[in-house]
């Protein structure tokens, strides 16, 4: 009967379409692995810094309004967060106005790419002038 021959060089082809499709997927993802590291750190430096802003400010709105000008002069960035971000710098305002009296915490440090200090506010509690509350609550009968 007939004999079919076998055709040479189609396994060959198959074989340098797959190296070379190999080749493309490892040469993406070789060039995203340093990409993904950076976005890594950056979070994590984000979130270092997010929690030093919290941690100075739940310390700073416990101290007594008398404490409070001298505690914003001596305000200096922990230790721990020194050693993990490069020139970082802690900026502090006490504000007092028609929003109500407060503290606004922002921190910069070295990046890698431009970007906005993190800033955080919290408002301090309401003090009493001469025993009596400064915020006036209104009642109102059944009508």
């Amino acid at each position: 009967m007939f004999k079919r021959k076998r055709a040479r060089g189609s396994a060959n082809i198959e074989v340098l379409v797959a190296a070379s499709i190999v080749l493309a997927v490892i040469g993406v993802l070789s060039s995203m692995v340093p990409r993904l590291g950076n976005v890594w750190k950056a979070s994590r430096n984000n979130q270092l810094a997010n929690h030093e802003l919290a941690n100075q400010l739940e310390r700073l709105t416990t101290i007594p309004e008398s404490q409070l000008s001298q505690a914003l002069e001596n305000l200096q960035v922990s230790s721990d967060l020194r050693d993990a971000l490069h020139d970082v710098v802690l900026g502090h305002q006490l504000l007092d106005d028609a929003n109500g009296r407060r503290i606004v915490l922002s921190i910069d440090w070295e990046r890698i790419v431009d970007a906005k200090p993190i800033t955080m506010v919290a408002w301090l509690p309401i003090q009493k002038k001469n025993g009596e509350e400064q915020v006036k609550t209104e009642t109102r009968g059944a009508p």
